[in-house]
């Protein structure tokens, strides 16, 4: 029976300590504007707006981490996007986001006043002080088909030479 009492002590004291740094927060997915519903429980709160041709859809949730509060935007293929990291209750709202600075007037970002430059490279490597262009990205692929082909290539030789190996000890005993 004191095992028993322990035991039901220790899942207690856990739960309480797993919800202890949990941020409530919407969890929705609009494709015609903005939303406020729905309820996850994680350690922060993201929001992600993403606008083509005018046209924003957004979506929002729970992360299972913690980030600090910030908003990142980049453009990806024509469709410029936003995502906002933030860690209090229901930080994720649309009016919390600007209040805390972190967007823009959703009205705003879906103008077409964004910075022509700026659509030519990604923001990948916001917060590092990288600029992440196009011609960057496609070398980085490039350079992990290769790494990843020469790979596939060393260990198909090896396998080749050891087969070849064991066939040749097979037939010469």
């Amino acid at each position: 029976l004191p095992m028993l009492f322990c035991l039901l002590n220790l899942i207690a004291f856990l739960h309480l300590v797993q919800t202890a740094g949990a941020v409530r927060c919407f969890q929705c997915d609009n494709q015609y504007g903005s939303c406020n519903t729905g309820e996850c429980t994680g350690m922060a709160c993201i929001m992600i707006e993403a606008v083509t041709n005018q046209k924003k859809s957004v979506q929002k949730g729970c992360l299972q981490f913690i980030d600090r509060p910030r908003c990142l935007k980049a453009d990806l293929m024509g469709v410029e996007t936003v995502k906002c990291t933030c860690n209090s209750d229901f930080c994720n709202d649309d009016e919390q986001l600007i209040k805390n600075g972190l967007v823009r007037r959703l009205q705003n970002v879906a103008s077409s006043t964004f910075n022509p430059e700026r659509s030519k490279r990604t923001n990948l490597g916001a917060g590092l002080g990288i600029k992440v262009t196009t011609n960057y990205l496609l070398m980085l692929i490039f350079m992990c088909l290769f790494i990843t082909g020469s790979f596939s290539l060393l260990v198909f030789n090896t396998v080749c030479i050891h087969a070849s190996t064991l066939i040749l000890i097979t037939l010469v005993v």
